[in-house]
This record gives C-alpha cells, sequence and structure tokens, in this order.
C-alpha cells in the first residue's frame, strides 16, 4: 500500500454513526486492530521512504565530490596537453611531421590581447557580473583600425589527428 492509501485507510477505519432523527453524531466506533496495523505499516512506510531520501542525498553528495575531482584531474589533463602541444609547435619549429600513427600540422590563428582594459573604448566591453572585453568585436574593429588598449596576436595553433 501507498501512503495515500495507508491514511485514506486510518481514516476509514473511524466511522461515525449518525442519528437519523437529529443527525448528530452518537458514538464513534473503530476497529482497534485493523487500525494499529494500519499505523505499524504506516510507520514502516514513512521510515522506508525516509530511508531512501538520506541514500539517494548520500548518493547524490558522493557523485558531487567525484564530479569536483574529474574536473580537477580534466583540467590538468588539459593543461598537460596545451604544454605538450606547445613543446611539439617549438621541437618542429611549424613544420608539418606525417608519422605512421600521427599527422602534426600547425596553422596561424588570431586571437585578441587585452594590454590595458582601462584603455578599451566602452563599445567594446561586455557588462556582466563582472566587467571584460569583447573581444569578437575588438577583432573586427582591429582588423580595420587601432583601438587603443588592444592588438591582434599571431599564435600557432597545433592539430593532432
Amino acid at each position: 500500500m501507498t501512503l495515500y492509501e495507508i491514511n485514506n485507510a486510518i481514516t476509514s477505519c473511524y466511522t461515525e454513526v449518525i442519528d437519523p432523527e437529529t443527525g448528530e453524531i452518537t458514538e464513534e466506533v473503530f476497529d482497534q486492530d485493523l487500525l494499529e496495523q494500519l499505523q505499524m505499516q504506516l510507520a514502516d512506510k514513512v521510515d522506508g521512504v525516509a530511508c531512501w531520501v538520506k541514500n539517494l542525498t548520500a548518493e547524490a553528495e558522493a557523485m558531487k565530490a567525484e564530479e569536483a575531482k574529474l574536473a580537477w584531474r580534466r583540467k590538468a589533463v588539459e593543461r598537460k596537453v596545451e604544454s605538450l602541444k606547445n613543446y611539439l609547435a617549438y621541437a618542429c619549429a611549424g613544420q608539418r611531421y606525417r608519422g605512421i600513427r600521427s599527422d602534426v600540422q600547425f596553422r596561424l590563428s588570431e586571437s585578441v590581447a587585452v594590454d590595458d582594459m582601462a584603455q578599451i573604448p566602452h563599445e567594446f566591453i561586455r557588462t556582466k557580473v563582472t566587467t571584460e572585453p569583447d573581444k569578437v568585436a575588438l577583432k573586427k574593429a582591429l582588423q580595420t583600425c587601432n583601438v587603443p588598449g588592444a592588438h591582434i596576436e599571431t599564435k600557432l595553433s597545433t592539430i593532432i589527428k
């Protein structure tokens, strides 16, 4: 039985006897044995649901802790990948390398580097909770004119297939 069904059964244990002439409740009759059984079932059901909630809460906390651990490990691996790509770019001096198991290529890419945030004009600033430059708009502007406080950097990107 569900908690709802148990509660309805407990309520139905109390039967009121109504006087048909006056409409008054003359006595209240209930089945004591059935009521005790239903109350025991109710206690067991409530305890079971409460334990289930505790188990799910513990499982969610364990998942949260594992997510934090995995995020830290993922970031460490990503930093190692970036470091190794820089090492390859330095060792190969930008020249393509074709091996049996890998193909290392290099291409030039551009990104905006902000030298001084205070000098960047207001139209290139995105306002969120924190203030940061709008690098997409800055890059478009820098390709046509000079914007104080920023310049375009050319970088070598490493692609491994």
